[in-house]
């Protein structure tokens, strides 16, 4: 056996994102299967453009066929979100999601509660951030 010293019994708690107006930038986005395994969607995963350890945000767009009922507000949750980022619309309304990592936009977070624990969430897109 090893006892190893790494002075676990103060490493800090993550925490939320705080409520509000928040630079946040693409840390990751891929193509995964929803947790019912129905359909696909793409996850994106937010984190604060400065830093910090805070649990990261995750932005879900389901991917369906036109037919979906919700097919048009899919569509135009994440239209809002790549020109809010600057992700480029490609020829045919394409999209690449590799485009998607490394943007940045300033956001409005709020808290629910999810699962009896307080959650941040993205309210909605405020403008791309300046460059």
């Amino acid at each position: 056996m090893s006892i190893i010293d790494q002075n676990l019994d103060d490493v800090p708690d993550r925490t939320n994102v705080p409520a509000g107006e928040q630079h946040l930038v693409v840390t990751k986005a891929e193509v995964a299967r929803n947790k019912d395994n129905t359909r696909d969607q793409i996850v994106v995963s937010l984190a604060p453009y400065d830093g910090g350890d805070f649990w990261p945000l995750r932005q879900y767009f389901p991917l369906v066929d036109a037919g979906h009922e919700k097919y048009d507000t899919y569509r135009r949750m994440l239209k809002d979100f790549c020109e809010a980022f600057g992700v480029p619309i490609r020829k045919g309304g394409k999209i690449d999601t590799e485009d998607m990592v490394g943007k940045d936009a300033w956001v409005i977070i709020k808290t629910e509660e999810f699962e009896g624990k307080e959650k941040a969430v993205v309210d909605r897109y405020v403008r791309p951030a300046s460059k």
